[in-house]
């Protein structure tokens, strides 16, 4: 008999939790009655509700977006039973939600996605981490969150591969753009893990080694401008260097050198100009004209026809003619 009085106590709370919304404009009993509902997978029912209540309630912003109740319910059952468990209940929701609503919730599903693969790198599990990401590619081939979690997960494997070797590295990259084709953001971390290899080797004058590293990445550098890029700041440290000791034929000779490898590259012209006006500074400044002409002319020689060079030789040249 008491089992009998227990399930009939039971059965009654059930009722009540189902009823306690009568009142449409009882907030409390429309939360408790949509979190129940959810709590037991009985997903339309909570879409109805949360409908209803928006209906009685349209002031009332907790009513308004259907996918945020879904989104609380699955942070909730992350927090009791794992990611897993949360990206369940994303599902669920994208059974049920209409198509306008299904944005909010698919950036709340990659976000997820996102946070366990983030959660698995602070372990230095690389591995599992790539299984989630990978999962969510499939699920979500263009989603900007998924391409930026793929790309923060290239940056920190690429370190824990860098603890073995540069080949493991390499490797590492290359199985990366193969499993991801469309996430540029791969390309971007190669470029950004290769720069800051090469800046080292400057900031510890070799120089020469700087310049090997470029074809060494290569590999890590999928657009030709990368690889203009990083060649560049080698040239670019290796003339600095000589321009610093007032060495600026030398200089100007390594710009050019770079040049004729790569032409055009930005920072290698737009330094290369820079260091013929420091080199024609005193000249200018005492209006030694022409000595300041002559400089130009020599940076002339390793920079031929350079537009910014010849008119400042011009101007010089107009200067003298006006003494």
């Amino acid at each position: 008999m008491r089992k009998f009085i227990l399930l009939g106590v039971t059965i009654l709370l059930a009722m009540q939790v189902r009823t306690l919304a009568q009142d449409p404009t009882d907030r409390a009993g429309w939360v408790k009655l949509i979190e129940a509902s959810l709590e037991e997978g009985k997903d339309a029912e909570a879409l109805a509700a949360i409908r209803r209540a928006a209906k009685a309630m349209p002031d009332e912003s907790a009513f308004r977006r259907a996918g945020a109740w879904f989104e609380r319910h699955g942070d909730k059952r992350i927090k009791e039973k794992g990611h897993e468990a949360g990206l369940a209940v994303a599902e669920r929701a994208l059974k049920v939600l209409p198509a306008d609503e299904k944005p909010a919730v698919i950036d709340w599903h990659c976000a997820v996605f996102r946070f366990w693969s983030e959660e698995l790198l602070d372990k230095k599990d690389a591995d599992g981490s790539l299984k989630v990401l990978a999962r969510a590619y499939a699920l979500y081939p263009s989603e900007n969150r998924i391409h930026n979690g793929v790309g923060y997960h290239t940056q920190e494997a690429m370190k824990l591969a860098a603890a073995k070797s540069e080949d493991d590295v390499i490797e590492l990259f290359k199985s990366l753009t193969k499993q991801f084709p469309n996430v540029e953001d791969i390309g971007k971390r190669g470029h950004r893990y290769t720069a800051l290899a090469i800046v080292k080797l400057v900031e510890e004058k070799k120089f020469d080694d700087a310049l090997k590293a470029v074809d060494r990445y290569g590999p890590l550098l999928v657009r030709p401008e990368y690889r203009a890029d990083m060649a560049g700041i080698a040239y670019n440290g290796w003339a600095l260097h000589l321009a610093k000791k007032k060495e600026y034929e030398p200089a100007l000779a390594k710009y050019a050198e770079g040049l004729k490898a790569y032409p055009g590259q930005r920072l290698l012209t737009a330094n290369a100009q820079a260091i013929a006006d420091e080199w024609a500074d005193p000249a200018v400044e005492g209006k030694k004209w022409d000595e300041a002409i002559t400089i130009y002319q020599k940076a002339l020689k390793y920079l031929p026809n350079d537009p910014y060079l010849l008119e400042r030789k011009e101007k010089f040249e107009r200067a003298k003619d006006m003494k």
